[in-house]
């Protein structure tokens, strides 16, 4: 039987995601606080996401405004909004890694160095269930109630990567006339880290993806302008930090060392898994300086403890904390001295200098001094800058020997620019969203 909240739901706003609670990697952010964003303005959102354990509960997050919609290649499915222990996804994994964990990181590592070289961002596994839910659609062969939300009024957003997200995304603004929004969080076609043998195919992909949209979205100007090759229509849509986690009275005194056994801490959050994002200048430095400095990882950092196996003398200078939850991530960035940027430090694609990850904004909101091992030409400089937070743009190995130096540091003031890092938050994105779609 269905009930009256599924008959007469009908969405203004539809999103099409992959990432979603209870996953809680940080691709879950963006999508998560636009739902929670939109739901709380009063408007009716739909989410039709990939099909995942434990999500019964879900609701617990979200008002009565929002509806959650689960799939895979065989089933469709409405989430039962009875209440439960549910909680917000939390970051955390133990450090006594088990057989699985140890399996995972082993297939890890297969898949990027050795499918991602070839195959790229094409042959992706959540294809196989759009495909069957693909085909559910068009027959009009759903489950649970699905067929009967009103999409006559809605706006679809597909978000990827994965980039299977927007195949859906087309096929149910196809089937239900409605308006459809492409977001690219990353890029697919021409993306520097997972370039394949594909990428011409990967392009003309791309090319019938925004040719079936209204508008595309991205994160960053050199996106905007790499998409504005497949669309005449295409709108920066940062990343952004939630501005209420972040603490409001952070201090925001000159950085100084009170004495030789006080060590600089420098912060790194999130994956360290691409080569790109391997801080080696860094490393290098800490092993042949030996200063009076700790640099502290939290996430997943493969490359980092293959770096420690092969030089051991650099251990001393790094903590290696594993994953934690995301609040206390956000009060560590809030705790150290300095955070750490370590992206591609080449600048020449749009895709090379487009990257400009979560962890840049919430550093950002942070207001702590950023180190910057990144390219000059990269968007990020720009951001980093008008912040008023950029601690040193580091090029070479002399730059590191010069900024962190004792002097340096000790003299280093910064002016911290409130109202621009106010526009990097979450909400004014939000609120730039339902500008373009509303």
């Amino acid at each position: 039987m269905r009930t009256a909240t599924i008959e007469k739901f009908q969405p203004d706003i539809t999103f099409v995601c992959h990432y979603f609670p209870p996953n809680d990697t940080v691709g879950i952010r963006r999508v998560l606080f636009w739902v929670e964003y939109f739901s709380n303005q009063g408007k009716k959102v739909l989410v039709i996401t990939t099909a995942k354990m434990n999500s019964e509960g879900i609701y617990n997050l979200f008002n009565e405004n929002v509806l959650v919609v689960e799939y895979d290649f065989f089933s469709v499915k409405c989430l039962s909004r009875q209440k439960n222990n549910y909680s917000k996804p939390k970051v955390s994994r133990s450090k006594n890694k088990s057989w699985t964990s140890f399996l995972f990181d082993c297939l890890l590592k297969l898949k990027r160095k050795v499918v991602n070289p070839f195959l790229g961002q094409l042959f992706d596994p959540r294809l196989i269930n759009c495909f069957g839910f693909s085909i559910r659609i068009k027959l009009g062969l759903l489950l649970s109630g699905f067929d009967s939300v009103c999409f006559k009024k809605t706006t679809i957003i597909s978000t990827a990567p994965p980039w299977p997200m927007h195949l859906l995304g087309i096929t149910l603004a196809e089937k239900y006339n409605a308006k459809l929004y492409l977001d690219y969080r990353d890029p697919f076609s021409s993306n520097h880290m997972f370039s394949s043998t594909f990428s011409k195919f990967e392009k003309k992909i791309d090319k019938y993806l925004c040719g079936k949209a209204m508008g595309v979205f991205s994160v960053s100007d050199s996106w905007v302008k790499y998409y504005s090759n497949y669309s005449e229509k295409v709108y920066l849509l940062r990343n952004g930090f939630d501005t209420s986690q972040m603490c409001k009275n952070v201090s925001t005194k000159e950085i100084t060392i009170t004495s030789n056994d006080t060590p600089l801490r420098i912060g790194y959050f999130g994956s360290v898994e691409h080569k790109e994002r391997l801080p080696v200048l860094l490393l290098d430095f800490l092993r042949n300086n030996k200063p009076n400095i700790i640099l502290e990882f939290y996430g997943t950092y493969g490359l980092v403890s293959e770096y420690v196996k092969e030089f051991p003398e650099v251990k001393p200078f790094i903590s290696l904390n594993g994953k934690v939850k995301y609040e206390e991530c956000l009060e560590i960035m809030q705790s150290v001295d300095i955070n750490l940027l370590s992206e591609t430090s080449c600048g020449e694609s749009l895709s090379h200098r487009g990257v400009m990850p979560t962890k840049l904004y919430e550093y950002i909101g942070a207001k702590k001094p950023i180190l910057a091992l990144i390219s000059h030409q990269s968007d990020m400089v720009e951001v980093l800058h008008q912040s008023g937070l950029l601690f040193s743009l580091v090029k070479d190995i002399s730059d590191l020997e010069h900024c962190l130096s004792v002097k340096y540091i000790q003299s280093f003031e910064y002016n911290i620019e409130h109202d621009f890092i106010e526009s990097l938050s979450r909400q004014s994105v939000a609120v730039k969203l339902g500008d373009y779609v509303f």
